[in-house]
């Protein structure tokens, strides 16, 4: 059955299983502010963190993940327990116009030097050396600063 009444303000249509809908407020963002990633944090309650952010730009988006904490921070697991690979981190340059030379992905260490400034202090990268189709070639560099 159809309500014969509207609800509040920023509420939803629920159905109880039952056939019958109403209005409730179902979800709100009770804290977080521009940039954060929403996640549940009690039942129909969104929250956010600061240590937790996505930052869309014109030229770039990046999800952050900050801890002032040691140990783990991002964990990727597979329950999987079948012969095949799992899990899989996959690093993929769609580009539509590949071409030698291209950077293929990159994984930088960073760390603070004494001034302190972030510093770039390794870096794993790969390179595409030829893209013909069959006969494709690339590289992996491990690159270490030297003072």
């Amino acid at each position: 059955a159809f309500p014969l009444t509207d609800g509040s303000a920023n509420q939803t249509l629920v159905t109880d299983g039952g056939g019958n809908l109403s209005f409730a407020t179902t979800g709100s963002i009770s804290a977080g502010t521009t940039n954060q990633v929403a996640f549940y944090t009690a039942t129909n309650t969104l929250g956010g963190n600061a240590g937790f952010t996505y930052n869309p730009s014109s030229t770039t988006q990046v999800l952050t993940l900050t801890d002032d904490g040691t140990g783990t921070m991002l964990e990727i697991q597979s329950t999987d327990d079948t012969t095949t690979s799992a899990p899989d981190v996959v690093l993929y340059r769609n580009s539509a116009t590949p071409a030698a030379a291209d950077t293929l992905g990159v994984i930088v260490f960073k760390g603070n030097d004494n001034t302190p400034a972030a510093t770039e202090y390794a870096r794993i990268s790969s390179e595409v050396n030829d893209v013909s189709a069959g006969a494709g070639n690339g590289q992996l560099y491990l690159r270490a600063l030297v003072g």
